[in-house]
């Protein structure tokens, strides 16, 4: 691979191989990373892999705040805060393997669906309260929390990600990589501790916290205005209106839980999360309300509409002098309209420039799968359909991704890439209902394509396993004292290992 620090455009990695990780679809994109869905072969499962962008591997100082971020959050295993599991560099990829939250963040949600029930947002302030009371203990300053840094699961569960900007405090792990006289986080929810370049401790996640609340309950930040530092400066001196004036129906504790949140001087505010906690605790709320957990299950993680909603949190702008380029401005959905629109017109040459192939192509892929009666329904693209199989894990699952989309594109093309993916993992599905006839077709198949070495091995490995199994033990007895390759996934690790400890036995 050429070195990505050369490329200062950022190349996508959808469809590489970085180490354990296999690159499936981007999430989303900060100032400062890129976010991937990715597998990790080891293990099996989907992470998140935040990926410092090529143009900034260059600075050691990006480099130590990327590092930063990872060492800040890798000591704070709860289950409302994003797990990291990894921190390392591929061929001058630096990246954070973390855990991967299927749902949406809490500002897609507010866009969505509005300010949300009392309900909803007593069961929110408590999970928040609860990752922020862990941070607090081990001294981490998270320094940026906003709704787009508050994941909702699917499960209802709810994760604060990125500590991009997390500050360890205790005396001796002390690592502030802010310059003095920078600013950093994000204006419409920071605090005026921040604001003004004083210390920050906890409570600025606190008032950050109070920020989020009242955006959640009311469907607005409380101060807005013309630029970041109108903004901010309101922060500091204005009173935010009050959120009874737009929701009346809630509890007036609930509300004095906000306002305390938000008292500009942090020896006003609660002084620590577990308070919160506790005041939460006596706020009742109608049960009766709609369930938002419910609502976020509906959100079908291959919805194409929803794609680019179902994401982590967006990595965290560059550290600035600027409070200006610290803000996403008021024309974001501007830029993001053009850029739609512009990604539409790149599909819409290739699509009119792909017509005549398709026209000579094998049947219609979707006609070729309704005609062997698939059960999984269609997706628009094959990375949804990937998606959607993965969730399933199924035998039709990893069928429809085969005969929706085998031979739509040519040999190495990512979509064939995919096509391949689902083959191994079909394969892999067979081989735990010990269908091995089946699977032995799978890797039969691999064996007369022309493939890399990592396909090579998968394939040797899978027939010697089924062979074994359907009374054929030699292939299995011819590769017994050879070292277990890492190419191969963990089902065929398994499933090799009881083959061997078998044989140990004969």
């Amino acid at each position: 691979m050429s070195n990505p620090t050369s490329d200062p455009s950022s190349p996508s990695l959808i469809g590489r191989q970085l180490g354990d990780y296999r690159v499936l679809s981007r999430l989303g994109r900060g100032g400062m990373a890129q976010v991937y869905l990715a597998e990790q072969l080891s293990l099996g499962r989907l992470i998140a892999l935040k990926i410092l962008k090529p143009e900034l591997a260059t600075d050691q100082t990006y480099i130590n705040r990327f590092r930063n971020e990872a060492r800040a959050a890798a000591a704070l295993v709860h289950s409302n805060i994003v797990q990291i599991f990894e921190v390392g560099e591929v061929d001058g990829w630096y990246y954070i393997a973390q855990e991967y939250v299927a749902g949406m963040n809490l500002s897609q949600y507010l866009r969505r669906n509005g300010p949300v029930s009392s309900l909803m947002a007593v069961n929110v302030m408590t999970q928040i309260a609860a990752a922020l009371k862990k941070a607090s203990a081990f001294g981490v300053v998270h320094r940026d929390i906003k709704p787009e840094n508050i994941m909702l699961s699917t499960d209802g569960e709810v994760k604060v990600a990125d500590f991009g900007l997390a500050r360890l405090s205790m005396d001796k792990q002390r690592t502030d990589l802010t310059q003095i006289g920078v600013t950093m986080g994000t204006p419409l929810y920071m605090s005026p501790e921040q604001i003004e370049g004083g210390a920050v401790d906890h409570r600025a996640d606190l008032y950050s916290f109070g920020v989020t609340c009242y955006h959640m309950l009311t469907g607005r930040p409380p101060f807005r205005g013309d630029n970041p530092i109108s903004v901010a400066i309101q922060h500091a001196k204005e009173v935010a209106t009050p959120i009874e004036n737009s929701r009346p129906d809630l509890a007036r504790p609930l509300i004095e839980i906000v306002n305390r949140l938000m008292a500009k001087r942090p020896a006003d505010r609660f002084q620590e999360a577990g308070q919160v906690l506790e005041a939460l605790s006596g706020v009742e709320v109608d049960a009766s309300a709609a369930n938002w957990q419910e609502l976020l299950k509906q959100l079908r993680h291959s919805n194409p509409r929803a794609a680019n909603e179902v994401s982590l949190a967006e990595g965290q702008l560059a550290a600035t002098r600027r409070l200006e380029v610290l803000m996403r401005g008021p024309r974001l959905a501007d830029r993001l309209r053009f850029g739609m629109w512009m990604l539409v017109g790149v599909v819409a040459m290739i699509v009119s420039g792909s017509l005549l192939a398709r026209a000579m192509s094998p049947p219609d892929r979707l006609q070729r799968a309704r005609e062997q009666s698939l059960t999984m329904p269609p997706k628009d693209s094959i990375a949804d359909q990937y998606m959607y199989a993965y969730f399933q894990d199924s035998e039709d699952g990893w069928d429809s991704v085969i005969h929706y989309f085998e031979g739509a594109s040519p040999p190495g093309d990512l979509d064939s890439l995919y096509v391949q993916w689902a083959k191994e993992r079909l394969a892999e599905f067979y081989l735990g209902k010990r269908q091995w006839a089946e699977a032995l077709k799978i890797y039969n198949e691999f064996s007369l394509l022309p493939q890399s070495q990592k396909q090579r091995t998968i394939s040797d490995y899978g027939s010697a396993i089924c062979q074994y199994h359907l009374g054929d033990p030699a292939p299995a007895k011819l590769r017994r004292s050879d070292t277990l390759p890492d190419a191969i996934t963990k089902v065929l690790k398994d499933q090799w290992s009881a083959i061997i400890e078998e044989l140990d036995k004969q």
